[in-house]
């Protein structure tokens, strides 16, 4: 199959393919978690990639959070809208909710700074001699493509199928909402996208999720 000029699927096309169980995120993040402490992270790479699993939002828009977005008496991280966003176009964010465990990770990077403050954030580096590399100041991620070759590391240590995109967070955050029975505008307007979007592309598992409840409703009258 052909796309436009080219031969190969876009990522997104990709992405959407992969969709991952809960313990193979499980298995992504300890993976991660390990990978983060024994190459100097400082837990930077850990919690991005905590919070793209556990919202499933954009990369464009999880490197816009700010310290203030973090809502941790409500367990929710307030999303800022995609550019590319169409289902919430009259809301500049998003209140997600999140599991205590991502509240956790991220009080580090809350604690003690300005709410303008960028959340997320990373160690940018100098050469400080030939093939000698040192942490030079903190900054805060700016493009997906900072994430390429650290995933491709911890995909190869989970065994996952190497092709496997950081995008798949996303697609199975939204599966999961429509296997868990939410609404299918409720998951659209979680993910920044429009139910129109969702029945398009994730059909089959809608068509599930209404099936199920239907046969909720069925009771016996003879």
């Amino acid at each position: 199959m052909k796309f436009g000029l080219r031969t190969e699927a876009p990522a997104a096309v990709i992405a959407r393919r992969q969709i991952l169980t809960d313990s193979e995120i499980t298995t992504i993040l300890r993976t991660t978690k390990a990978y983060d402490d024994e190459s100097g992270w400082s837990g930077d790479l850990y919690r991005i990639i905590h919070v793209l699993a556990s919202t499933g939002a954009r990369m464009s828009q999880v490197v816009r959070l700010t310290v203030g977005d973090v809502q941790p008496e409500r367990s929710t991280i307030m999303i800022p809208v995609s550019f590319k966003g169409r289902g919430t176009k009259n809301v500049e964010q998003i209140a997600v909710p999140v599991a205590q465990d991502v509240i956790e990770t991220l009080l580090p990077m809350i604690k003690d700074r300005k709410p303008s403050e960028p959340l997320l954030e990373r160690w940018r580096h100098r050469q400080s001699a030939p093939n000698t590399w040192e942490k030079d100041r903190r900054g805060k991620w700016k493009t997906a493509s900072e994430l390429t070759r650290p995933w491709a590391e911890i995909i190869k240590r989970t065994k996952l199928p190497e092709n496997t995109l950081p995008y798949a967070l996303r697609h199975s955050s939204i599966v999961r909402g429509l296997r868990n029975r939410l609404p299918t505008r409720l998951v659209a307007a979680l993910h920044d996208t429009s139910t129109a979007m969702i029945e398009k592309h994730y059909s089959a598992f809608v068509t599930d999720a209404m099936n199920d409840l239907a046969a909720q409703s069925v009771v016996a009258l003879g």
